[in-house]
């Protein structure tokens, strides 16, 4: 999936993961694959994180980066795709959904922002 996000020209400024040990595997993996040369976040916020709280720590990233992947368990991946993306879609594990936020600064995100899913890929 890592290989798949660099050709789509999908390079994140940040990535931020659950602490779960198959998360972090994850979250190298990508990284490498990807050329992502950052640090890697870890959040136990993240752990069989609920949309509510993936929300809350997107709602901390940094004014200025654009790009964020955020690496979590289901259901609560699915279901904050289906919050922010407005689709019902399956979401299996490694899959990635491109998500377009209209909001001028992270601290903006709420239930109510204007959103879209751009793109789902599956592994």
């Amino acid at each position: 999936m890592g290989k798949l996000l660099k050709e789509s020209g999908l390079i994140p400024q940040r990535i931020y993961s659950s602490t779960a040990e198959r998360a972090r595997q994850t979250a190298v993996a990508v990284a490498e694959k990807l050329g992502y040369g950052g640090e890697i976040i870890y959040l136990d916020a993240l752990y069989l994180a609920e949309p509510s709280a993936i929300v809350d720590v997107l709602k901390s990233v940094p004014d200025g980066i654009e790009c964020v992947l955020v690496i979590g368990h289901n259901p609560g991946m699915e279901q904050l795709v289906q919050f922010l993306g407005h689709k019902t879609e399956p979401f299996p594990t490694a899959a990635v959904a491109c998500i377009q936020l209209h909001i001028k600064q992270w601290i903006d995100l709420t239930p109510a922002v204007a959103s879209e899913l751009q793109s789902l890929y599956y592994p």
